[in-house]
């Protein structure tokens, strides 16, 4: 793809998060995305021959996006005393600074649901070996109760919930669930 269709789809796809955060799915017509992007129907239809690769395509992007925003965030942060809460808060962050991405989680959860659910995977797969080294010595990987990679998957997962049940202090939430007595032990050890 060339530089002028790389903008294009990048128009494509910001315009039907738009749409999708305004309308939701059933309202979603090729005919407005189209109009929202300022192009021909046929020249969408040249870009995602269907309504499903296109939101297969967004998903994508969004996957791809909150997975460089963590790896920017420990690359630009790489202490491990303070690496747990650097991964969420950049999952927080990443949602407060896509407002359309927290508001088809609203409008349309199924697909919400069905892209996170597609895309952890591979998003732990990228997340999880930053956060193996910051974990190994928590209380819980260091008696046997878990392993790191299972510590990183279930932090993982009570962060990835605040998306759905969302919060006013990300900065706060992401300092608590880093401080999780998992992590550090009960306060009376």
């Amino acid at each position: 793809m060339t530089t002028v269709s790389n903008a294009t789809a990048e128009r494509i796809v910001a315009g039907t998060w738009k749409l999708l955060a305004r309308h939701g799915l059933k309202r979603l017509s090729m005919r407005e995305v189209a109009a929202a992007a300022g192009i021909s129907r046929a020249t969408l239809y040249e870009y995602f021959g269907t309504k499903q690769v296109l939101l297969r395509a967004i998903a994508t992007r969004v996957e791809d996006e909150i997975q460089s925003a963590v790896v920017d965030a420990v690359a630009a942060q790489p202490d491990l005393a303070v690496r747990v809460e650097v991964v969420i808060l950049a999952m927080f962050r990443f949602g407060t600074a896509h407002p359309d991405a927290l508001k088809v989680l609203n409008v349309e959860p199924e697909f919400s649901i069905n892209s996170i659910h597609h895309a952890f995977p591979a998003f732990l797969e990228v997340v999880e070996p930053l956060l193996v080294p910051a974990l190994e010595l928590a209380p819980s990987v260091q008696s046997g109760a878990m392993s790191p990679g299972a510590l990183a998957e279930l932090l993982l997962r009570v962060a990835a919930t605040t998306f759905f049940v969302s919060t006013d202090d990300p900065d706060g939430m992401a300092r608590s669930i880093a401080a999780w007595p998992l992590l550090h032990g009960s306060p009376s050890s």
